[in-house]
């Protein structure tokens, strides 16, 4: 039954994502995605406030910071291979490539709330949401977005 519903929410929150997506298909060259991928984001300004966060940490280097944080989105999208579905305060889904420990977190509204790399395991992670009250599920991960994310990847090296 729980699983049930924590496939509800994922499938929900991932097709408003993929609308949202939808928005950067009018990029014609690698600057207009860049000026259009912000769009993606809860708040246009805020992804600006995590790029300098990320180089901050040392996440992604300073030299073409938009161009590599949007690199790492695309990448760990495209190659999750885990998808967790928090019932929290605010619900969300992340997705995570363990390979290269990144998490990129998409809210209700289909927005990406934050992109950063995992610098604890990923269980302290898990714990410390549950801590905060949350509701943690590990689902499958969502074909569709990840196929749409490769291509979007793709274009955008392309571009």
């Amino acid at each position: 039954m729980k699983n049930k519903r924590f496939e509800r929410i994922q499938r929900k929150i991932e097709e408003k994502f993929l609308e949202n997506v939808s928005l950067l298909e009018d990029a014609k060259t690698k600057e207009e995605f860049v000026k259009q991928f912000p769009k993606l984001w809860k708040k246009k300004r805020k992804f600006m406030e995590h790029i300098n966060k990320r180089v901050g940490k040392g996440h992604i280097p300073k030299e073409n910071s938009e161009i590599s944080y949007i690199e790492k989105i695309l990448d760990t999208v495209a190659d999750h291979d885990k998808v967790l579905i928090d019932k929290g305060r605010r619900t969300q889904v992340s997705y995570i490539s363990s390979k290269e420990d990144w998490i990129v977190v998409v809210n209700e509204d289909g927005k990406i709330e934050t992109a950063f790399f995992l610098d604890i395991s990923l269980q302290n992670w898990l714990n410390d949401r549950i801590l905060k009250g949350s509701e943690v599920e590990e689902n499958v991960y969502s074909g569709e977005v990840k196929e749409t994310f490769r291509k979007l990847r793709d274009r955008f090296k392309i571009l």
